[in-house]
């Protein structure tokens, strides 16, 4: 116990207590090898103080972490179904949650198109090499094809550029990051707005604010009726945006409402819209899917696009 404890190192000091017991403990020892002289009283006194600090030293201290404050993310409303459908004991139950093609017995239903697909991929024996930056150069190609049609004049003269992103929302993602940069890749003073209808997707203001642009929005679905489109109101809003902002339009199968401005609608609102200083961004995410017929489902890009 009394052997020279002279030689403690720094970094084991532990705290400002463990270093003021030991220096009360040199004292008493003298920081010498004759104990003598050290009565019977103070050894107690330095025994006690030195198994505080032990004690002290041994006590164990909540971690430190960059990741202690960060909260849990709210839960998804409409994922959260699937759980509750699958959890719910009825024969009877059916699924309203996430749109997808189901059978008579609930389970998803592969659309024939897809499982073609699917097996000419497989056939095709990809090597899984690296694409481009920008993706797979023919998937943008038929992609753009498909969106814009191909007879698109645009198309035709190399004016419309295109990137492989991952799914939708990383679509978004990437275009969201793009129309933040714009005002001053532009060289306009700015900031970076985007319209987007009320009603809309729940995640597009998410994505959009934490790119970093200001979410304002535009009149659609009719106050009145809630099932129909309040167009001249949507009309009304668009045209007093602020310029230089972006405007975002859902293409067909409006989400979450399943309303869309009628061929001619959309033929009015591209001739109002080309005099304006905009940037109009379509979330094109159900072509083919609102009616069965990509064509059909596609007044919205033609006409905005077609036209030089």
């Amino acid at each position: 116990f009394f052997a020279p404890p002279c030689t403690v190192q720094q970094s084991k000091l532990g705290s400002h207590r463990w270093l003021g017991a030991l220096i009360a403990a040199r004292r008493l020892i003298r920081c010498s090898n004759h104990p003598a002289g050290l009565t019977l009283k103070r050894m107690r006194a330095f025994a006690i103080a030195a198994r505080r600090a032990r004690v002290h030293a041994a006590a164990p201290r909540a971690p430190l972490s960059a990741w202690a404050g960060v909260p849990a993310a709210a839960p998804d409303p409409i994922i959260g179904l699937n759980q509750d459908f699958a959890n719910d004991p009825s024969p009877d139950k059916v699924l309203l949650g996430v749109g997808a093609y189901r059978d008579d017995g609930g389970k998803p239903y592969v659309l024939p198109s897809i499982q073609a697909a699917e097996a000419a991929v497989i056939a095709g024996a990809p090597n899984h090499e690296y694409a481009a930056i920008t993706g797979d150069a023919s998937f943008c190609k038929l992609s753009l094809e498909f969106a814009y049609g191909a007879d698109s004049a645009p198309l035709a003269e190399g004016r419309v550029a295109a990137a492989q992103v991952l799914s939708g929302t990383g679509g978004l993602r990437v275009a969201a990051a793009l129309l933040e940069r714009l005002p001053a890749l532009a060289g306009k003073p700015n900031k970076p707005v985007c319209y987007m209808p009320e009603p809309t997707w729940g995640n597009h203001p998410n994505i959009f604010r934490d790119a970093g642009v200001e979410v304002r929005r535009y009149r659609y679905l009719d106050e009145t009726t809630k099932t129909t489109l309040d167009y001249e109101g949507m009309k009304a809003d668009l045209l007093a945006a602020e310029p230089g902002s972006s405007v975002l339009l859902h293409a067909c199968a409006h989400n979450p409402t399943g309303v869309d401005p009628s061929p001619e609608q959309w033929a009015d609102l591209s001739g109002a819209l080309k005099d304006q200083d905009l940037q109009v961004f379509f979330d094109c995410a159900y072509q083919g899917f609102a009616s069965g017929d990509a064509e059909r489902d596609a007044p919205a890009t033609p006409s905005g696009h077609r036209t030089p």
